[in-house]
């Protein structure tokens, strides 16, 4: 198996149906191969963590029920546009990495678009989704299950809208907010961490991945680098062990 299986999901949408699919998976390609209902470790900071599991994996499945993109917190806000939502923050990164990211729809639940996305989601528009109806379950699942085997048979990951750490080095974008530089290297001075992802970093100074990425290429005061699933990582120079 050259991948593993992330199944991502919003339990007040479609747990009953993305359960299904798990267990259709589960027959298919075993536990150690599939990622669903991560279990965050107290004290950890779950956006660095999910990101690290997010990485391990070849493809990410998105199950979107009929009330995904409605779905709002106790206070009325908007779920999927919360940067600290769980859902919205494992589709980010594994868009924003060469992963596989396959929308499923279930229950009779319709594609959203982009203009109703947040920044760093809209590029799950353009991902070809893969329907899995109720009334034909076992017929869509196997077609499903067929289309990831040969995604992974291919061991080829898309890449659209993910940016390379060997791109060429660009100019910071005109548009990037004020202070972003600053708030990035107050999230990369803390001493808990060695390294951060990107994606984190994006997060913190409100800015996208593209824009983080740029730069932090441009500081002569951060140092980048890659994990080996090749996930982009930063630190501070002088914190560089001798």
């Amino acid at each position: 198996m050259p991948g593993k299986i992330f199944i991502n999901y919003r339990r007040d949408d479609s747990a009953g149906t993305a359960g299904r699919l798990h267990d259709s998976f589960f027959k298919e390609f075993g536990s150690d191969n599939l990622f669903m209902d991560v279990h965050i470790p107290a004290g950890i900071d779950f956006v660095d963590y999910l990101n690290s599991q997010v990485a391990s994996c070849e493809i990410f499945l998105v199950v979107i029920g009929p009330n995904w993109l409605a779905a709002t917190d106790g206070s009325g806000r908007s779920r999927i546009h919360d940067p600290s939502d769980f859902v919205a923050v494992e589709i980010a990164a594994a868009l924003s990495r060469e992963i596989r990211v396959i929308p499923v729809l279930v229950d009779g639940a319709r594609m959203p678009q982009a203009g109703e996305l947040p920044q760093q989601l809209k590029a799950l528009a353009r991902r070809q989704a893969v329907e899995v109806r109720n009334t034909q379950f076992h017929r869509d699942c196997h077609a499903l299950v067929e289309r990831v085997r040969e995604a992974l048979s291919d061991g080829r990951r898309v890449s659209e809208g993910a940016v390379s750490i060997k791109s060429p080095v660009e100019p910071p974008r005109p548009d990037a907010p004020a202070g972003a530089v600053e708030k990035m290297h107050l999230a990369l001075a803390d001493d808990r961490w060695d390294w951060r992802f990107v994606t984190t970093l994006a997060g913190k100074a409100a800015v996208d991945y593209d824009q983080a990425l740029t730069l932090l290429r441009s500081d002569p005061e951060v140092e980048l680098g890659t994990t080996r699933a090749g996930v982009a990582k930063a630190r501070l120079r002088r914190r560089r062990s001798p």
